[in-house]
């Protein structure tokens, strides 16, 4: 299926499409990289603001308000 649609785009353009460099490859791997970092970032970020005392308080709240209705 991929060698189809590399045919279709070297048709398209009128010539063959290029192949990748290694620098190319390089770059690609490390801005995912950069990009898993920054979602690690964010997850710890994230666990740490929704820290397990605050859920509990929320749970409790919504316990309290379920018992006065």
């Amino acid at each position: 299926m991929a060698d189809s649609r590399d045919r279709d785009d070297a048709d398209a353009s009128g010539s063959q499409p290029s192949i990748p460099s290694a620098e190319d490859f390089q770059r690609l791997s490390d801005r995912v990289a950069a990009q898993g970092q920054q979602m690690a970032d964010f997850i710890a970020l994230m666990t740490s603001h929704f820290a397990l005392p605050k859920h509990l308080r929320l749970r409790q709240d919504l316990r309290r308000l379920q018992y006065r209705s």
